[in-house]
């Protein structure tokens, strides 16, 4: 076996092994509900992580991960690790496959679109419709998927070097709280378990049940959108549980570096931090177009209406946490306006570093000042020297031509990927507007999860397969998908 396959093989393994092990979470929850139809189906998945992982992490090889093995290794590790996920739900929930499929990968991927059609206990009371222990699944997925596998296994497997770093960045990360990549990974965790377990606390005490409240901490600080509730939040119908969940989804959306400033002290650097001042510039602008738009729309419901919906929304859409208090069939008969104004938020995302999807606010900004930058330039000498800062730091010409090269090259393919996916799901799903396909094909890329009801049980399996391969591909940010592809129809790059 060459030494490319047993380095990309080895590392998929691995995160086999660590996904294996944190299926055995489940056996607590599946206990203390007396949920004992679930327990094979935990040790069955278990066993299967297992039974793929070991063998594979076991292959030698003494070559040093370079960064396409690193791409190959997340795209292959986020298809494998959904597939075996997928055991649970068709032997306890009895979905089909492709059904079961598309769950997993949108709880991995922090999608949050679901197949379930009916989460909570029927009206009578005596069937439940998800069990406990498949709920806290689809939660423990998207936590660990909001930091990602491949963080989660280097936290663990302590593997140093240019591999690490390799790993690390094609996993859509680039920034270092540590000196070393092992340092920076495991301090990541510290921070996501302390904010989860303080929006917890939040969530509680705003007047969601326990079991409610640690599902939807999880994914809330995940900004992955599962939740206990067929209606999802407009289960609740409280304003403190939406501005609770509002400020976890926040805290979500900013960069685990300014997180660690915070808590060290350091709270300026919240304040000054460039990606949270533009998040909250755009947070309140859309707010009030988006409140305009709805009371528009329906102004018999009052201002306090439109702007309590479109702060809660437009946050769950640009953090792309994914709850919603519209149903469905509500939120697709919004105005078109109202439903591109989300879109975009949706498609734009949270700060780079975070939990967040989408493009990243980073790249808007980096892409905006570069606009500037190079107009500036227009009237100058080819040889002028013009100063460019961004973070505090002054970049050379060649850093800032590097950098808007690679956002614009990332922005183009997102635009690609979105148009090209709308275009497709038109055909797959007919009989909706154009805006509303593009509404949920941006959820599906930007990995959010709000749904204007184009989505659901009664799709084609071609639709369903499709959307599944949507939310990988935007959550391993398209690049590492096309590496990938590539390598298995022209073998010999890699393999």
């Amino acid at each position: 076996m060459r030494e490319d396959v047993k380095i990309v093989l080895r590392d998929i393994g691995s995160l086999l092994l660590i996904c294996g092990v944190a299926t055995l979470l489940l056996l607590p929850v599946a206990g203390y509900y007396r949920e004992w139809d679930a327990i094979p189906a935990i040790l069955l998945m278990a066993a299967a992580f297992a039974a793929v992982g070991w063998p594979l992490s076991e292959l030698k090889s003494w070559v040093e991960p370079r960064f396409r093995h690193a791409m190959m290794v997340a795209a292959g590790g986020w298809l494998v690790v959904p597939l075996v996920s997928t055991i649970p739900f068709i032997q306890v929930e009895g979905m089909g496959f492709i059904d079961a499929f598309f769950e997993a990968m949108s709880g991995w991927t922090g999608s949050g679109f679901t197949m379930i059609a009916n989460l909570e206990p029927t009206a009578d009371g005596l069937h439940t419709g998800t069990t406990h222990t498949l709920l806290f699944w689809r939660s423990l997925m998207q936590w660990i998927g909001g930091v990602g596998v491949i963080v989660l296994t280097l936290s663990i497997v302590a593997r140093s070097g240019a591999g690490a770093q390799s790993l690390y960045k094609a996993e859509g990360r680039d920034e270092k709280i540590r000196p070393t990549v092992i340092g920076t990974v495991r301090e990541i965790w510290w921070i996501y378990v302390l904010l989860t377990a303080l929006g917890l606390v939040l969530v509680f005490a705003a007047g969601m049940p326990l079991w409610d409240a640690l599902n939807h901490a999880m994914t809330a600080i995940a900004t992955g959108g599962y939740s206990t509730k067929d209606a999802s939040i407009g289960a609740y119908d409280s304003i403190y549980i939406e501005l609770a969940l509002v400020t976890v989804m926040f805290a979500g959306m900013v960069a685990f570096l300014v997180h660690f400033h915070v808590i060290g002290g350091n709270v300026k650097h919240f304040l000054k931090d460039v990606q949270v001042r533009y998040i909250a510039a755009i947070i309140a602008i859309a707010t009030a177009l988006l409140a305009y738009e709805l009371w528009v729309f329906a102004p018999d419901k009052g201002w306090g209406w439109a702007v309590r919906e479109s702060l809660f929304h437009f946050v769950s859409g640009m953090s792309t946490g994914g709850f919603q208090t519209f149903s469905a069939t509500d939120l697709g008969s919004l105005p078109d306006n109202a439903k591109l104004l989300i879109a975009l938020g949706m498609i734009l995302g949270g700060a780079a570093g975070s939990t967040a999807g989408g493009i990243k606010i980073f790249r808007g900004i980096l892409l905006a000042r570069g606009i500037a930058w190079k107009a500036k330039r227009v009237n100058l000498p080819a040889n002028a020297v013009t100063s460019f800062k961004l973070y505090g730091k002054t970049m050379s010409d060649n850093e800032v031509n590097r950098d808007i090269t690679e956002a614009s090259f990332i922005l183009f393919l997102w635009a690609i990927v979105l148009v090209a996916g709308s275009f497709i799901m038109m055909h797959l799903i007919p009989g909706h507007s154009l805006v509303t396909v593009f509404f949920e094909v941006s959820s599906t890329l930007s990995n959010v999860g709000i749904s204007a009801g184009v989505y659901s049980p009664a799709m084609s399996d071609a639709a369903k397969l499709f959307a599944t391969f949507m939310m990988w591909v935007g959550r391993l940010e398209i690049f590492p998908v096309i590496i990938f592809v590539r390598e298995i129809l022209r073998p010999g790059r890699v393999f």
